[in-house]
């Protein structure tokens, strides 16, 4: 379900990463936006909530395009874009502060931010933004991790282990996008896109140890702020009996149906002894092989069929 995003939201959820601030306009601070940051793409807009207060574009303008860099106030304000409807703010970018007696006009007509970003940086955080809350979109219960380059999201019962097994991955190399509740938008007919809610952003709970800091502990190389999903691997606990029953062959040929999509998924049997973190890995690896195209049960099938016919023509 498709939510609105207003420009208050906007810079709540990208303050620390654009260090963001307001110059001017605050008292539109509750206008939505729709996802374009470009300056010349048009953009399909979300149905506005409030006819009086339609959706609107963010524009990111780099300092460099200003011919006076330091008073960017009066110059926007000429600039025709600054009177276009689907035009709701302003954000200049680039290593100068604007100076205040630059900022002094009454009741701006638009809202003017600040990042001392670059305007690439701004224009891919903004538009990370959009695209995952204006986009449709559902929460999973599990760990998403990216192992080996690949997205992966590890579900299962509770107690089952997923958080040591994640922690166990973090000592391995690999990376925590999200804990607990990641939350998927399909960005792309054929991408889901996964993040960690701000709320829980970093954070890993592990029984027995708590909330555990990841970027404390790990390291920021430790931490992807979002990832497509590829894979979901299911642990589950699994008794003799079940062992028995269990599909040996093509127990990892499963799929699920995450927004419309179709994703792979495996699963794998929790037992005593067992080293999860690296049949993760192998999951992983074989992935990778079936996405260009070797698949190693297809193969064994044919070599086992291969040596039936042989056997018969003797």
């Amino acid at each position: 379900m498709k939510t609105p995003v207003r420009l208050c939201d906007l810079v709540r959820e990208l303050r620390d990463e654009l260090a963001l601030e307001w110059l001017a306009g605050q008292r539109h601070a509750r206008r939505p936006l729709f996802c374009d940051t470009q300056r010349d793409t048009p953009a399909d807009p979300p149905p506005p909530t409030d006819p009086q207060d339609p959706p609107g574009r963010l524009l990111v303008i780099p300092q460099h395009e200003l011919k006076a860099p330091l008073a960017p106030l009066a110059e926007l304000q000429a600039d025709p874009r600054y009177q276009a409807p689907d035009t709701a703010a302003f954000l200049l970018t680039g290593d100068r502060r604007p100076h205040p007696e630059a900022l002094t006009a009454a009741a701006p007509p638009l809202a003017l931010l600040y990042s001392p970003r670059t305007p690439d940086f701004a224009r891919a955080e903004v538009r990370h933004l959009l695209s995952h809350r204006l986009a449709d979109h559902c929460t999973q219960h599990g760990v998403f991790m990216e192992v080996q380059g690949v997205g992966v999201l590890l579900q299962g019962g509770p107690g089952v282990g997923k958080s040591e097994l994640a922690l166990e991955m973090l000592t391995r190399g690999h990376r925590l996008v999200a804990d607990d509740t990641p939350l998927f938008a399909r960005i792309q007919p054929h991408i889901l896109s996964g993040t960690s809610p701000s709320l829980l952003r970093g954070f890993l709970e592990v029984r027995g140890l708590g909330i555990l800091n990841v970027r404390r502990l790990f390291g920021h190389s430790a931490l992807k702020r979002k990832k497509s999903l590829q894979l979901i691997i299911e642990l589950r606990r699994m008794e003799d009996a079940d062992l028995l029953n269990f599909d040996r062959l093509h127990s990892s040929r499963m799929e699920m149906k995450l927004l419309g999509l179709s994703i792979p998924k495996a699963i794998l049997p929790v037992t005593p002894g067992r080293e999860l973190a690296i049949l993760v890995e192998t999951a992983v690896r074989q992935h990778i092989n079936r996405c260009w195209g070797y698949d190693a049960a297809v193969d064994f099938t044919h070599r086992q069929m291969r040596m039936i016919a042989d056997d018969g023509a003797e």
